[in-house]
């Protein structure tokens, strides 16, 4: 009886999947006509646009929140955050504790990864045998040459909470032998003869790797570097250079700094990962890592490297050339899904805890799980690059799916950091201002309080997120409280900066 009711559970859900199907795809065609970007901010100045954005925004946010707070999907459930800044981290938490719940279902129904062939994968094409599986997914026992400043904290049975922000960590950023250049002029890239030569480098599509794939060792059969002293560093080049095609990846942390920094480098070559305390060696990392990621003959394999070329330019002055992201592939390909751990979970049945996707990376000693989900994000990278490859030239369409990958992974090389400017108008960029309706005394108090905001994140090198967040703002703009007592009131706990400075907000606000 319980199989047969499983059975009519299970056919309900498929005879839901084809119309949902249907409604996404018309959802995101119509999704491409609505204004972005300085276009939006424009047509928001008009009630029939406005208004039904509004409507929209509301009933999406309500249906978010419906989704987030379902105990039977989350274990830890919580609504659609207030604040607009914390929505992303919010609906990549939602996101991956659905999935994994799919994920245990389908575990113990006996449907889980390798059990169906993934025909679905291809716009057009062959079908594809099922992909490999590399001994136990849930390996974090590796070999190192060093554990110094890197340490990596026992490892433990019980799934352990993620640090997302360690409150009494110390500042990295005030320990750099050179501070982030937070002033409001433009970033200051290469000279423009060397910017030149790697923008050269980068028109090229050199020869590929090998043509069948190449299987990765497990964890604990490949060799571990802890990178964090110059020789080491320098030792790891050397085997770069040797290399023909690495896989890469950074951990990035952007809430106790004004534009942000590195934390982590990972590098996997076909026999050896590395990992680089970035903190350690960031004047470093530039002068003995840029000429491997500006050589044409050593391909750069990274997934999503959208922010990572930026923020390789924005900390190390390096330019990357010969890319080939893994995210723009799937992209091309029409995969089911676009995310590094989907494509782990197809090609080698190996399931990352995405959860430390949004953990602290500053934190020091590395907890084993941190360490062994950073190894992971490169280790199986090239063998997911060999099969993506096949899939893109076996692919059954006119068009050459690997040059578009190919085209799409320069122009992303192309792209040039960009310092966020101050200007006068600024403030009229703030996400949600429009739907306030403020009067021009309360936008006075918007300018007033976001120009103040501005200089004191750039002078201590913090986020506008920590100093102020916009959603503070607003409240701060529209309630216009005159004395300490009410102010202090709308700060509340959180937001030490901003009580710290409360007499300069009052002045800010009674002066607008």
């Amino acid at each position: 009886m319980e199989e047969d009711e499983l059975r009519r559970q299970a056919q309900a859900i498929e005879a839901c999947i084809a119309p949902l199907q249907v409604a996404i795809k018309d959802v995101e065609l119509l999704s491409r006509r609505i204004p972005a970007a300085e276009d939006f901010h424009y047509y928001s100045n008009f009630s029939n646009f406005r208004g039904p954005v509004a409507s929209m925004n509301a009933r999406a946010q309500a249906l978010l929140s419906e989704i987030g707070t379902c105990k039977k999907l989350r274990s830890e459930a919580s609504a659609w955050p207030a604040d607009v800044e914390e929505s992303y981290d919010w609906l990549v938490g939602v996101q991956d504790d659905v999935l994994e719940g799919v994920g245990s279902a389908l575990d113990e129904l006996g449907l889980g990864a390798g059990k169906r062939p993934p025909d679905f994968l291809l716009r057009k094409g062959k079908k594809k045998n099922a992909p490999f599986a590399s001994g136990n997914a849930s390996e974090s026992k590796s070999s190192t040459t060093s554990q110094r400043a890197v340490k990596v904290a026992s490892q433990k049975k019980e799934r352990l909470p993620v640090p997302f922000h360690v409150r009494s960590l110390p500042r990295p950023q005030d320990k750099f032998d050179y501070p982030a250049d937070n002033s409001n002029s433009p970033f200051k890239h290469l000279s423009r003869e060397e910017e030149l030569t790697s923008m050269e480098y980068m028109k090229e599509f050199p020869a590929d790797g090998p043509d069948e794939p190449v299987k990765p060792k497990s964890l604990s059969e490949t060799p571990l570097f802890i990178v964090e002293s110059l020789p080491a560093l320098e030792t790891m080049a050397a085997k770069l250079r040797a290399s023909s095609e690495i896989a890469v990846d950074l951990e990035n942390h952007h809430y106790r700094s004004f534009q942000g920094f590195v934390c982590l480098m990972q590098v996997s070559t076909r026999s050896q990962d590395f990992i680089v305390d970035t903190l350690v060696l960031r004047s470093h990392i530039g002068p003995v890592l840029r000429s491997v990621f500006a050589n044409p003959s050593i391909r750069k394999v990274i997934h999503g490297s959208d922010r990572d070329i930026l923020w390789l330019q924005r900390d190390f002055g390096i330019y990357v050339c010969n890319l080939f992201d893994t995210g723009q592939a799937a992209r091309v390909l029409r995969m089911e899904r676009f995310g590094l751990a989907f494509l782990l979970q197809t090609f080698c049945e190996v399931t990352p805890d995405k959860r430390y996707q949004l953990a602290d990376w500053r934190l020091r000693p590395l907890s084993a799980e941190m360490l062994k989900y950073a190894r992971e994000d490169t280790h199986y990278l090239l063998y997911v690059y060999d099969k993506m490859k096949g899939l893109l030239r076996d692919a059954e369409t006119t068009e050459d799916l690997y040059l578009e990958v190919c085209q799409r992974s320069r122009d992303l090389c192309l792209q040039l950091y960009e310092k966020e400017l101050f200007t006068e108008s600024s403030f009229l960029h703030i996400y949600g201002l429009a739907e306030k309706n403020l009067t021009p005394e309360k936008l006075a108090i918007v300018a007033g309080l976001y120009a103040w905001r501005d200089k004191l994140c750039r002078s201590e090198d913090e986020s506008t997120g920590y100093i102020l967040p916009n959603s503070l703002l607003f409240r701060l703009a529209e309630d216009a409280p005159q004395d300490v007592k009410r102010l202090q009131g709308i700060l509340r706990r959180g937001h030490p900066v901003a009580a710290f400075h409360s007499a300069a907000l009052l002045k800010v606000i009674r002066d607008a």
